[in-house]
């Protein structure tokens, strides 16, 4: 294990990441409301792996996913807007999924291209982990298009990682 700032032992099964200040709490039935559509939710996650928080951001959700409970640290920092907050914390997988509602522009990344149940996608190395980008459109005959996200630690293979994203698809 690594030791983190402030003394936070970091798991090789986790990654870093963080939330802005401002990210609301909220459950998945909520998620549906705010961005105007059904959240897609994984049904298959790596072993002991359940989604442990839902978050609003902005006009996304964010699930994190983790073995155990997430213990996040509020982080105080200084950047070109001025004095900020954000929460640091470490998990082994997180989901970002935003709705666009008269379709979105697909994801056009470089990285490992990668196909499962008839979408496309693209898996960036970020160092500690992967993360996997592509879009949905549940109806083809409608324009709503889904852009999704999911990270995982390293420890995670790509193998898993496009397991669980495939497992979204309804």
């Amino acid at each position: 294990m690594a030791l983190l700032a402030g003394g936070c032992q970091r798991s090789a099964a986790t990654f870093a990441n963080e939330l802005p200040f401002e990210a609301q709490e909220i459950t998945l039935e909520e998620a549906d409301s705010i961005i105007g559509a059904t959240i897609p939710v994984p049904s298959y996650l790596p072993e002991e792996c359940n989604i442990q928080e839902v978050y609003a951001v902005d006009s996304s959700v964010v699930l994190l996913i983790a073995d155990k409970q997430i213990d996040k640290e509020l982080v105080s920092y200084t950047d070109a807007s001025g004095n900020r907050q954000r929460y640091d914390f470490q998990c082994q997988m997180e989901m970002n999924v935003r709705w666009y509602s008269e379709g979105g522009i697909p994801v056009r990344l470089p990285g490992e291209k990668v196909e499962f149940n008839g979408c496309r996608g693209i898996i960036l190395d970020e160092g500690d982990h992967n993360a996997l980008w592509w879009n949905w459109s549940p109806d083809p005959n409608e324009p709503g298009m889904y852009e999704m996200v999911l990270s995982a630690s390293k420890s995670i293979s790509k193998t898993e990682l496009v397991r669980a994203a495939a497992s979204t698809l309804y």
